[in-house]
């Protein structure tokens, strides 16, 4: 089977570009990348016959994946150290690697500042005591919040004596956790 990608005619392909842990001023030649969804090295590189028949004669099929649209190998962590050095022989100096520890590391600090930029809407739209309560909301069981609403309803409501104020408070702040628990239900 001829390798898809192939192209005897016009001279090599050009290189990929992105992350170089190097700084080299040779263009990146081979790229290993992290691919989370995957659980799997993507692999990018020019076209070189001899790490082609490699990956396909030592990697065995349940361990490699070809992407013909990416141009893209996808193989498992454990070949990794295998095809990283066979690449840094072929292209020395023109390789770059995403690890599996640094996609993780940047896939947590991107989640962690969307954390942060929803906390600071939350706190901009709502409010301090607001926030607070989704917060706490979050820790809940949303039968037992609906019980605790009831029980401080009744004991407010102005027809049974209450404070119309406090109710009135009640019944905004319920606004709001019913919204977050009705994303939480959505969301499952």
């Amino acid at each position: 089977m001829a390798y898809q990608g192939r192209s005897n005619r016009g001279g090599p392909k050009p290189g990929f570009s992105g992350y170089s842990p190097q700084t080299s001023a040779q263009s990146t030649q081979c790229s290993f990348t992290w691919d989370m969804p995957r659980s799997a090295y993507a692999v990018k590189c020019e076209y070189q016959p001899n790490f082609i028949e490699f990956i396909k004669a030592k990697v065995p099929a349940s361990d490699r994946a070809w992407d013909p649209q990416a141009k893209t190998w996808f193989v498992k962590d454990a070949w990794f150290e295998v095809l990283h050095d066979l690449a840094q022989q072929l292209w020395p100096g023109a390789t770059a690697v995403i690890t599996r520890a640094q996609a993780e590391l940047a896939w947590k600090q991107q989640e962690d500042a969307r954390a942060a930029a929803l906390f600071a809407q939350r706190q901009a739209v709502l409010g301090p005591f607001e926030s607070a309560l989704l917060d706490f909301c979050s820790l809940c069981d949303a039968d037992a919040l609906r019980a605790a609403r009831n029980k401080m309803a009744i004991a407010l409501h102005p027809d049974k004596g209450g404070d119309p104020e406090r109710m009135a408070r009640l019944n905004a702040s319920w606004y709001i956790v019913e919204t977050e628990l009705r994303k939480r239900s959505e969301s499952k």
